[in-house]
């Protein structure tokens, strides 16, 4: 009697569940203004767009509203409507091109540049029931190293640092990158050097900022890249529409 050979059965995988993507938070932030900051959240929230991902952009210049003029969006809410319970975030997000939304800080507004525990809060708690609709969001911070400034780079996976080649940027984002690590517990920073004149220039730049801090802080800095000066940049935010 001789055995038939016999099939094994199929080996049926289950398939995969569905990965969903943790919304990733990235703070720009810069020491002193007129080093492009705003230019350089808005041009990366569109980019971000333009590949593909859901981006929201919160323009956290809170009373002071900069990121909307830069595109020519008019928002009818802002930030302020929502932590007073005016509206829900949802309603003050506004579309903005390529798909992306904003979240506008609200323009002469003085009250909101100081943000309260409570304020904070109800902000974190307005934003948890839209964070599945986004895969990044960018928060344009105000200038300097205010209260504010804090919490959003504290709140957020990785901060960008912009800096420019004025003797004044090195010294302001510095003393950002302090400020950052030693009260807001931040510890890792990305530096990009904004309106240089080329790649060599922009490392000098950098290594001039990372010899003091590597001297003085406990942060990793690392070098992000640069962005050349180029005049249409001015023309572009004179026309009220984004570069990209």
């Amino acid at each position: 009697m001789t055995n038939e050979p016999t099939m094994a059965a199929p080996v049926v995988n289950p398939p995969a569940p569905a990965v969903s993507r943790p919304m990733r938070v990235v703070a720009v932030v810069s020491g002193k203004g007129g080093v492009g900051k705003t230019t350089v959240a808005v041009s990366l929230s569109l980019c971000a767009a333009q590949r593909g991902l859901r981006v929201l952009l919160i323009d956290a210049d809170l009373g002071l509203a900069n990121a909307q003029l830069m595109m020519g969006l008019h928002p009818r809410y802002h930030l302020g409507d929502v932590l007073s319970g005016a509206v829900d975030v949802q309603d003050a997000l506004v579309h903005g091109p390529h798909g992306m939304c904003m979240l506008s800080a609200g323009s002469g507004i003085q009250h909101l540049s100081q943000l309260t525990m409570q304020d904070k809060q109800t902000l974190l708690a307005a934003l948890d029931p839209v964070a599945d609709q986004f895969d990044v969001v960018f928060v344009d911070n105000a200038s300097g190293i205010g209260d504010n400034v804090l919490f959003f780079c504290a709140a957020s996976q990785q901060v960008v640092v912009v800096a420019s080649p004025e003797p004044t940027s090195l010294t302001d984002a510095y003393s950002t990158i302090k400020v950052l690590s030693e009260q807001g517990g931040v510890r890792h920073f990305g530096v990009l050097v904004n309106m240089v004149a080329g790649e060599a220039r922009a490392r000098e730049v950098f290594g001039r900022l990372t010899s003091v801090t590597r001297r003085f802080l406990k942060a990793n800095v690392n070098y992000l890249g640069h962005v050349p000066r180029d005049g249409r940049v001015h023309a572009a935010v004179m026309a009220q529409k984004a570069l990209v």
